[in-house]
Order: C-alpha cells, then structure tokens, then sequence
C-alpha cells in the first residue's frame, strides 16, 4: 500500500539510517562562526520589504544527515524550517565539511526577505584572482566595470 502525501510536501526515499538533523546554532556558536572571514564576507546587505541596510539578526543552524547541494533534500528543509520556525527564505552554506541554514530578518521591520551580498576584502579578491588566474588589480577592475553597468541597467529599469 502506498503512502498518501499531502500536496507541496517534499516527500525523500530515505534509508532509515539517513536521519537528517538539524540544530539551531547557540549566540555563541553564531558568533565564532561569524568571525571567520570567509564565512563573514557573503552577509545581509538589505531588507527587500523597508530598504533597511543595517541592523540584521542572523540565524544559523547546523546540518547533519543530508546532502544540501541536493535539490530535493533542500526542499525537505525549507519545508521544516517554514513549519517549526516559520521563515521561508533561508541560504544553504559550506563551512569546511559542515553544512548550515542561514537565515536573517530584519532590525526595522522584522522581515525574513534579506537581500545577502559578498563583501570584496582583499583576502576575497586574491582568491578571485588565483581562480581565474588574473593580476588583482585587474580583477578588480574588471568587477568594478561590471558592478557600474549592472547599477546602470538597473537605475534604466526603475525610471521605466
């Protein structure tokens, strides 16, 4: 007999060994995650709802038992973490082998619809640059270049 499922419930074929785990991250835990700069520099920019730009509470939780790259096991998450904590829009991050669910909400408003954006360190850029075996100030440049056409065919779009 086959098992009914509700509509719009990811449902997994699970062995039973396969239990997924997810844990809220203690303030603490948080923080020290947060101080490694790789991890730090992807992070909420501003509120899509009020256009605030400061002042986010992050949450983070750790998880265990899946594989987050996986678009079905992503689905399953976001479904558990809009029915036990009631937010929908969440980031799924690496950490060295640990995987997180990060999400923010906003100081003003308290909205969950946060705009995340990298910020350019140097330590970022040098990596840019030895992934696509460019000279940093050409990198930089180069991003720079992109970054004014982008804000150009967006400033055309609003005026639309």
């Amino acid at each position: 007999m086959r098992r009914k499922v509700k509509p719009g419930i990811p449902s997994l074929r699970r062995k039973m060994k396969d239990v997924v785990k997810i844990r809220a991250l203690s303030i603490h835990e948080r923080d020290q995650l947060l101080k490694d700069k790789k991890f730090a520099s992807f992070k909420p920019v501003q509120c899509n709802d009020c256009g605030f730009r400061d002042n986010f509470f992050i949450r983070l939780f750790q998880i265990t038992g899946t594989r987050i790259d996986n678009e079905d096991d992503q689905a399953f998450i976001q479904y558990h973490m809009n029915q036990q904590h009631g937010f929908i829009n969440m980031l799924f991050r690496v950490s060295g082998k640990k995987k997180y669910v990060e999400t923010a909400f906003c100081g003003k408003c308290g909205s969950n619809s946060i705009m995340f954006d990298i910020e350019f360190t140097d330590e970022i850029l040098h990596e840019l640059s030895r992934l696509v075996k460019r000279p940093p100030d050409r990198v930089r440049k180069e991003l720079e270049q992109l970054a004014s056409k982008l804000e150009s065919g967006m400033s055309r779009q609003k005026r639309k």
